[in-house]
């Protein structure tokens, strides 16, 4: 692996940082729980097909939906040590 040399005086600007805070509207939770302006993730129902909604919320690993049903089924594949 090692480094891989990209040059000299190399000044980006922190762009996707930028980018970030506009698409949350300044906070991480606008981007998961919702906002007036954007739907949530958190309360989104999935569509299987065309007018057809999952029926479970994506939800949160650590409460329900499919994100936490998702995290159970890995948790006991992996035993003891999920992480």
């Amino acid at each position: 692996m090692g480094n891989i040399n990209r040059g000299t005086g190399l000044t980006l600007p922190l762009t996707s940082t930028t980018y970030i805070n506009h698409a949350n509207n300044g906070a991480y939770d606008n981007w998961y729980y919702g906002s007036s302006l954007y739907e949530s993730l958190y309360n989104k129902q999935f569509n299987i097909r065309t007018g057809v909604p999952v029926p479970t919320p994506f939800g949160l690993e650590t409460g329900t939906g499919i994100a936490a049903a998702s995290w159970t089924s890995v948790s006991t594949m992996s035993g003891n040590n999920p992480a």
